[in-house]
């Protein structure tokens, strides 16, 4: 993996804070990866925050809205037009379009069995779990993957023990 690659994440992945919390620290500079998304991404983080996790509906908007302040040019747009050329799970189409838009190597899910290899291929891109990107990145750099885990367990008034025993359960094998 490059560690400038496009990557899709995808709403279940943006839902986790986190584990968006570690992947969006790790897409600003130095970069590991360059993140991207689009309005039907965040709009599904949005309800997932709401309904699925509880979050006050100001809350889940002033995370959406200080990703898009944060990573301006993750914002994809005109995808639209390529969710004819997407075989993947229908529901999902959007991601794969989002992807393909982007010119991405990677799209970041948990629901891997949506985007089968065979979906993916033609366009270049294919899908993984966060655990085994992470995994990726820390072969890659895995000092900046401790300072950034560090850093949030810091603001969180966590050990990093207790901050990687909460990771566990949306990144087995991290």
């Amino acid at each position: 993996m490059s560690l400038d690659a496009a990557v899709v994440l995808d709403a279940n992945v943006l839902a986790t804070f986190t584990v968006a919390d570690l992947l969006l620290r790790l897409a600003e500079a130095p970069r590991a990866f360059r993140p991207f998304w689009t309005d039907t991404i965040l709009e599904e983080v949005r309800r997932t925050q709401i309904v699925r996790l509880g979050w006050p509906p100001e809350i889940a908007a002033s995370f959406a809205a200080a990703i898009r302040a944060h990573f301006p040019g993750a914002l994809i747009t005109g995808h639209e037009a390529l969710l004819p050329q997407c075989a993947n799970e229908p529901k999902d189409r959007h991601v794969l379009a989002c992807a393909i838009k982007a010119e991405a190597d990677i799209i970041l899910t948990y629901n891997l069995a949506d985007f089968p290899p065979s979906a993916l291929a033609p366009h270049g891109v294919r899908a993984m779990h966060p655990a085994a990107f992470l995994r990726d990145i820390r072969e890659h750099d895995g000092e900046r993957i401790r300072q950034v885990l560090l850093t949030i367990a810091q603001r969180r008034g966590l050990t990093e023990k207790a901050l990687l025993h909460s990771l566990k359960v949306h990144l087995p094998g991290f």
